[in-house]
């Protein structure tokens, strides 16, 4: 049986509605570090912090040093997927036809009924990789980080290290991930990659929520680039666009070998 426009009563159906929004609005606070695994994670972010101040950890040689670096991280990660609501089901190491990707994250099924409010679509499907330097991430990684997420066909990647991208403004690392951002017009064509580093951590340990680091990032993202909105196309933008691309192309060669 329909209803009709008679049927509806417009005060009622926007009570409905601000009680509905007061119910989803906590939701938000489902990708927050859960308490009872605090003081765990805590513990693993502290081994990090310690294992990266230092060239030889515990005994170990410096290359052992350097792998135990990464293994540290990539399960402070893996435990952050994991103690944030584990909305995230995910898989390691998965291989591309010229590549592996560390961790892939795909909603869970039971959370997809909040993609689109709760949980912003963009974050269906994310790509992660862990990089573990020594000093910041720079151009040359976020090149072939870049071919990467391109050939997996995905818009939000997540580079997580502990120092960060290098670089400010439209400089180095930082200033490519805003072009890259720039490459495609349309917004559901955008690649989005996000700097995870040791200062989120930190956020996660108080209290801020998962979803919520990744919203603020996407849209600073946005925000440093939405001046272009308000400027007329360069008559040589083609010509700077064929050289990001140029840019781009060497690591795009790199990963199909």
């Amino acid at each position: 049986m329909g209803i009709s426009s008679e049927d509806v009563d417009v005060f009622e159906l926007a009570k409905l509605l601000n009680n509905l929004e007061h119910k989803i609005a906590p939701l938000s606070t489902i990708s927050c570090l859960d308490p009872k695994h605090k003081n765990r994670f805590v513990e693993m972010y502290n081994q990090c912090e310690d294992i990266n101040g230092v060239t030889e950890y515990k005994g170990l040689s410096q290359a052992k040093t350097t792998r135990k670096k990464g293994q540290i991280l990539e399960l402070l990660l893996k435990s952050m997927i994991a103690y944030t609501g584990d909305i995230f089901e995910s898989y390691e190491n998965l291989g591309t036809s010229t590549n592996e990707i560390d961790l892939y994250l795909r909603v869970r099924e039971k959370y997809k009924v909040f993609l689109g409010n709760v949980i912003d679509q963009r974050y269906k499907n994310i790509i992660c990789e862990c990089k573990n330097y020594q000093d910041q991430v720079g151009v040359t990684y976020i090149g072939k980080f870049y071919s990467l997420i391109s050939i997996s066909h995905k818009n939000v990647a997540i580079l997580v290290s502990w120092k960060g991208i290098g670089g400010e403004g439209w400089n180095d690392g930082v200033g490519l991930v805003k072009k890259i951002y720039m490459l495609h017009e349309k917004k559901e064509d955008k690649i989005y990659i996000i700097d995870f580093n040791k200062k989120d951590f930190q956020r996660i340990i108080n209290g801020e929520s998962l979803l919520s680091i990744l919203d603020k990032k996407c849209e600073e993202l946005e925000n440093d680039i939405s001046f272009a909105q308000y400027i007329d196309r360069h008559p040589n933008q083609n010509e700077f666009e064929s050289k990001i691309q140029k840019i781009l192309r060497p690591f795009q060669v790199l990963c199909k070998r």
